[in-house]
């Protein structure tokens, strides 16, 4: 009888020990991005000058902290980046992409906030800081006349596949 053996080309996750003695998981990182639509348009970042993909147009988006959920973590990006505050409980998993074969092997998680009575967010003057240069609501239709080189890690595709879903 012939065994089934499938193959796969994963490489596992490291273990370290820290000088305290604690144990350190090395493995793929965890990032959030926010799609938050308010009154019909997208809120859009411009990555700052010290980021990777500086200048380019992204959503707001970050990595996945120690101790936090991951709306816990896109509720602290959008404020952090956007000085935009929305309770966690009203991020809506949209969808997960993990890209193995990108620099970041990244699993990235995006989750929809629907701002259209604005009575779910609370935003406050925009100050430019290290991550973002500035930020600006776009409505699908500008978004769409963007080319997507424009955007950094395929954030206008996340943006458009949001839209068509919609339709």
């Amino acid at each position: 009888m012939q065994t089934f053996a499938p193959q796969f080309k994963n490489v596992q996750n490291r273990k370290i020990v820290s000088e305290e003695g604690e144990e350190i998981w090395i493995s793929r990182a965890v990032a959030v991005v926010v799609l938050l639509v308010c009154k019909g348009k997208v809120l859009v970042t411009v990555r700052g000058k010290k980021m990777d993909a500086a200048g380019k147009l992204c959503l707001p988006c970050g990595y996945l902290d120690y101790n936090e959920t991951l709306e816990e973590a896109a509720s602290r990006e959008l404020y952090e980046e956007c000085n935009v505050y929305v309770p966690k409980e009203f991020f809506k998993l949209y969808r997960i992409d993990s890209q193995p074969k990108s620099n970041r092997q990244n699993v990235s998680i995006t989750f929809t906030v629907d701002a259209e009575d604005d009575k779910n967010m609370q935003e406050l003057s925009f100050l430019p800081n290290e991550e973002v240069e500035s930020r600006f609501y776009y409505s699908p239709v500008r978004i769409g006349t963007i080319e997507s080189d424009q955007f950094a890690f395929g954030h206008k595709e996340i943006i458009m596949d949001y839209f068509k879903s919609k339709i």
